[in-house]
């Protein structure tokens, strides 16, 4: 299939699934966004993504840092939910832009993202771990854009947290607590 004809088909893909009210998913805004040729068919959502982490930047609380932060994630309905660092002075209690951004679109529905775009006018700054760790479970295999204004980088989370820690974990252990139960009362 031709270029041409792959990025007509992503738009009308895209149109149709707007019309229909339906969701976006992980899987095909991946094929859509990619660094090397973003698709015409979201370069608006990518844009107002990138739009709304600069606001959210410019409304950052960094009083102690003096690192602004913006965030916006794009969830699978392909709504565009921002956040931004809020800074406290017991410095363990901060929240960053990234959690904020996603907090707020689970607060409002969203279940599943399938980007976050990072804004900082200081440079290109990726997630923190708590933040990746977040972002995974709710987009394994989301893209994450960090961005100054002027430059971009992208990433697939699972390379920016590759040994994550998942729910899967969580269930494996429960059953070998459980194992050892058993072992402890059978003695």
């Amino acid at each position: 299939m031709s270029k041409k004809r792959s990025r007509r088909s992503i738009q009308t893909r895209c149109t149709q699934l707007e019309q229909q009210g339906k969701v976006l998913t992980a899987a095909f805004l991946r094929t859509a966004l990619t660094p090397e040729s973003p698709d015409l068919a979201v370069a608006p959502l990518l844009e107002r993504a990138v739009r709304k982490a600069k606001q959210m930047w410019k409304r950052a609380y960094a009083p102690f840092s003096h690192f602004p932060v913006g965030a916006a994630v794009i969830g699978e309905s392909g709504k565009v939910w921002g956040g931004c660092n809020v800074e406290c002075s017991s410095y363990s209690l901060t929240l960053c832009a990234e959690r904020n951004a996603l907090t707020t679109a689970v607060a409002n529905g969203e279940r599943s993202i399938v980007a976050t775009v990072v804004y900082n006018q200081r440079g290109l700054t990726p997630p923190c771990g708590a933040c990746r760790q977040m972002l995974y479970d709710f987009g394994p295999d989301s893209v994450v854009i960090v961005t100054d204004g002027r430059l971009q980088q992208w990433f697939v989370l699972e390379n920016l947290l590759p040994v994550a820690f998942t729910a899967m974990l969580l269930r494996h252990s429960g059953e070998a607590l459980q194992t050892k139960g058993e072992q402890h009362q059978r003695k």
